[in-house]
């Protein structure tokens, strides 16, 4: 979708992808601990630089192993046993993998991901413990980031921070 709407966009513009929370833990965290619980080879791969193609490569395998119930082959392959841990590291990828395309880019658009936090919503079942607008101030923060803002890009944004993969999942 990104990819399809990102020509349509004007100069400065801003593009985010907005995650939703595991239970009381942070997307970035969910992404996080399953690259913790990969192989150091598999953790390698996507720490790296990957084309769209390559991303598929390694997510494709994990979903097949998931929806076919192969129990243990995707852990094997050196995935991560979480499929939501999973699904957001293929997210936090695939935008930095956008944001690596648009980079020099004319046009000058942002792209970063974030996390609005465990917000107190029907889907969180009324137990989050941000409000809506605490969930939102993130995302409108990259949002509307100045004009000549260059940072962040290519990032996963958490409570208006980068957040430090290298950190959080050193290899």
């Amino acid at each position: 979708m990104c990819t399809g709407l990102l020509p349509l966009m004007a100069k400065d513009s801003r593009c985010s992808s907005t995650n939703n929370m595991a239970i009381a833990c942070t997307d970035f965290m969910a992404a996080m601990m399953s690259l913790r619980a990969m192989s150091k080879e598999m953790a390698a791969k996507f720490k790296g630089h990957l084309s769209p193609h390559e991303l598929d490569e390694l997510m494709v395998p994990f979903s097949k192993h998931i929806w076919h119930a192969e129990v243990g082959d995707h852990e094997k392959a050196g995935s991560s046993n979480s499929a939501y841990g999973m699904s957001k590291v293929g997210l936090w990828k695939a935008t930095s993998i956008l944001a690596e395309k648009f980079k020099s880019h004319p046009r000058h658009i942002l792209i970063n991901s974030c996390c609005p936090g465990y917000v107190d919503t029907d889907m969180t079942s009324r137990k989050g413990h941000k409000t809506v607008l605490e969930g939102a101030d993130t995302p409108v923060y990259l949002a509307t980031l100045p004009k000549s803002a260059t940072e962040p890009f290519g990032q996963f944004v958490n409570e208006h921070q980068v957040a430090d993969v290298e950190k959080e999942c050193p290899l």
